[in-house]
């Protein structure tokens, strides 16, 4: 018996706002309780500057916006500026906030009377995140949001509502995806608004320093190539452990059994979902030794992980941003060396091909194209064997993804999906011929890729695929996270396979 624009129109008046003579800030102290961990969020926005700062048990994390600029801090201290590559949310808050939201795929779905008696509205504008949003239909506040999140319904629940100068909050928020362990909630201590705010309590946090320290400017690091992956040999508590040097991880991963050898002590406990789902907790590392480069008090994700590269070098982990953000590392993957450079002095290599990169994930974003359509977010992935096209980079360019050949020979050959590891299990990929793949300043004809079918938590939001061994092979590589830079020198491989 509503339309949507009454609907919306009710909310914002039950939401209402402060009153204009008062300066649009606020200051919010909350307590928070996820994953076994208990800690405290505090929240500072004037305008459209805002910074969170977040206690979970021992781990302290940070974002915000400052100047129309993202950053965020993590549990190690490492701040990043963020480009905003993912635009799923951004697309829908638009959408329900225009003035006109129909036309950019907002509906009023209807009313259910469980959970609560609430009006639905369903926000699924092309391009953005599809979610469902609950009014309550007596007082119009939003009581209940869902959204789809890779392959996963994550729901907020609201309630407590009380108003401060004009402005209604719930002072208490209550998260789940499914998975009881992630379960998080969240309650007010305070909310003021309108009060004077010290614009230094919103500035970008300061990087810490030290994590990771050389012993020079260019350091040799023990490493061996094994099938085209690097691979770390480390030294953690006098023992010996081998890591896989991965651009694609955003972090450090260790084994769950090796954490227990070692008597780290965990914190925490959640679920998560990459080729599989898989228990997660998080411990410190005080010292982890790679020859000539330490990394110092390292906060590590811990989940079951054991890998055998060969009969003789089980890998315990993989080793990515953590050092990768803090030196140049350079791969001679003919050589099969590998050494990390002091980026203050470090300069590129005469000749090379050099590639912008952005970071907002942790991880190595760059353009590729194929047949001509341009893919904005391909990860650099020194873990992954073969080069990957997600489903929905397909999906969204079938004509430039149609199989040249010798994908669907591979397919008459072997009738069933082959299918590729990842932490957690596995996913089911068939192999793709494409006309061409452009990477690099250099086309590569006929490019065979291993195309994913549809497991989101796997592909992740918006990405369009990996590049990974396969290719990277044939170069001289050069990770420059530092300056925000890869550089490529074509090796011998290269010259032989394509000429110079």
């Amino acid at each position: 018996n509503l339309t949507l624009d009454t609907v919306l129109a009710r909310n914002r008046h039950a939401v209402g706002k402060i009153p204009f003579i008062l300066p649009d800030t606020t200051l919010q102290q909350w307590t928070v309780a996820q994953n076994g961990l208990t800690g405290t969020r505090s929240i500072v926005r004037a305008g459209d500057d805002l910074r969170v700062d977040q206690t979970l048990g021992p781990f302290h994390t940070a974002y915000g916006h400052l100047g129309g600029k993202a950053w965020e801090q993590d549990a190690n201290g490492q701040v990043l500026r963020l480009a905003g590559i993912h635009k799923m949310d951004e697309i829908s808050d638009a959408a329900l906030e225009s003035s006109q939201p129909a036309a950019h795929g907002v509906s009023l779905l209807g009313m259910v009377r469980t959970p609560a008696q609430a009006y639905v509205v369903q926000v699924a504008p092309p391009g953005g995140r599809r979610e469902w949003m609950f009014y309550d239909a007596a007082s119009f506040q939003l009581v209940r949001e869902e959204r789809i999140v890779e392959d996963r319904r994550e729901v907020e629940t609201f309630s407590d509502f009380r108003s401060t100068k004009g402005k209604a909050d719930a002072w208490h928020v209550h998260y789940s995806d499914g998975d009881t362990e992630n379960d998080g909630d969240y309650v007010a201590v305070s909310i003021q608004r309108g009060v004077t705010v010290d614009r230094s309590s919103l500035a970008v946090p300061a990087e810490r320093v030290g994590m990771v320290t050389l012993d020079g400017p260019r350091v040799t690091l023990p490493v061996s190539v094994l099938a085209d992956r690097v691979v770390l040999h480390a030294q953690i508590a006098g023992k010996d452990e081998a890591f896989q040097l991965d651009s694609g991880a955003s972090g450090v991963l260790f084994d769950r059994d090796e954490a227990v050898a070692l008597h780290l002590t965990t914190f925490g406990g959640g679920t998560e979902s990459v080729a599989g789902k898989f228990h997660i907790s998080r411990a410190t590392i005080p010292l982890i030794s790679i020859g000539g480069v330490q990394l110092h008090d390292v906060t590590v994700d811990v989940a079951p992980f054991a890998e055998y590269m060969e009969q003789k070098t089980h890998l315990v982990g993989l080793l990515g941003d953590e050092l990768l953000h803090h030196a140049v590392v350079h791969i001679d993957y003919v050589d099969g060396t590998a050494e990390a450079l002091a980026p203050d002095s470090f300069v590129p290599p005469a000749g090379a091909i050099a590639v912008p990169i952005v970071l907002d994930d942790h991880v190595p974003i760059v353009d590729a194209s194929i047949d001509g359509a341009t893919g904005n977010l391909f990860i650099v992935d020194t873990g992954a064997d073969r080069s990957t096209l997600f489903s929905g980079f397909a999906r969204a360019h079938p004509r430039e993804t149609t199989d040249q050949g010798l994908g669907d020979e591979m397919l008459a050959a072997y009738p069933f999906f082959n299918q590729t590891g990842g932490v957690g299990g596995s996913v089911e990929v068939r192999s793709l011929q494409v006309k061409d793949f452009h990477f690099a300043g250099y086309t590569f004809p006929h490019w065979t890729f291993d195309l994913t079918q549809g497991q989101r938590s796997f592909e992740g939001d918006d990405y369009d695929g990996l590049i990974g061994q396969d290719l990277l092979r044939n170069y001289d590589l050069y990770l420059d996270y530092p300056h925000a830079k890869l550089y490529f020198v074509p090796n011998e491989r290269f010259k032989n396979r394509w000429g110079p």
